[in-house]
């Protein structure tokens, strides 16, 4: 018994340094691409002469022609409005209740 224990607290422990790893990993991506898009909109508004005002009407015509397959993995918290998994039970922004999640999405997993 304590050898299976101490087999899954390795585990856990194994799973949580991976966690870790990735979230470091995604951490220094999203840092990446911010300053990336933060160049980019600098150089729109200098060189173009493009107000903010423009650039973000472009960003939500993007948004709204975005892949229908990533439009579909979302739907939107009652509570916040912001987007969230099919797949998921709760708000990770505002942590309301979302209901039964989609079970097609689940099987995306």
């Amino acid at each position: 018994m304590a050898l299976r224990d101490n087999a899954r607290i390795r585990d856990a422990q194994n799973d949580a340094d991976r966690a870790l790893r990735d979230l470091r990993e995604l951490t220094e991506h999203y840092e990446r691409l911010s300053a990336f898009t933060q160049a980019l909109w600098r150089v729109l508004k200098d060189r173009f002469e493009l107000a903010d005002e423009e650039l973000l009407a472009e960003i939500e015509a993007v948004k709204r022609e975005a892949v229908p397959e990533l439009r579909e993995a979302v739907r939107h918290c009652g509570r916040c409005k912001k987007p969230v998994s099919r797949a998921a039970r709760v708000c990770i922004y505002c942590e309301a209740p979302l209901g039964t999640p989609d079970p097609l999405a689940l099987l995306d997993r």
